[in-house]
């Protein structure tokens, strides 16, 4: 087995051709923006090139330790985005909670130089009718 390193995920990979071709089409790579006309090109220093077949493969093999931010906390990693989820009876001790968790999340978030898009973001809160 030989372990490589990219975008800070460990993957274990099989001795074979592909883990050098995938490194050496995600290393040095460059972009631009194009509107108008093409600005000019600078290094990508992270991420995957958009379209790229594995892009969100790769991307859910770098979130997936996620799940080890909290205990209390539900997390789903979909395609497009993150459900978190949590239950308590009591508002006042829900909030508190939620809160102590969301600044654990969001801790995670920074330190793997993420973000969190805040117009994306919802929240809402479930009970029973009365």
């Amino acid at each position: 087995m030989k372990y490589f390193w990219t975008n800070q995920v460990f993957m274990e990979l099989e001795e074979s051709l592909w883990p050098g071709l995938l490194a050496i089409y995600l290393m040095h790579r460059q972009q631009c923006v194009v509107h108008d006309h093409a600005s000019t090109y600078s290094m990508v220093v992270r991420g995957v090139p958009e379209g790229f077949v594995l892009g969100l493969l790769l991307f859910l093999l770098y979130i997936n330790d996620l799940f080890h931010v909290s205990n209390l906390l539900s997390i789903i990693l979909l395609s497009d985005g993150t459900n978190i989820f949590f239950c308590h009876n009591d508002l006042p001790t829900f909030v508190t909670i939620l809160n102590v968790e969301l600044a654990r999340v969001s801790s995670w978030f920074n330190a793997n130089k993420l973000t969190v898009h805040p117009d994306k973001s919802q929240f809402i809160i479930f009970h029973p009718h009365r």
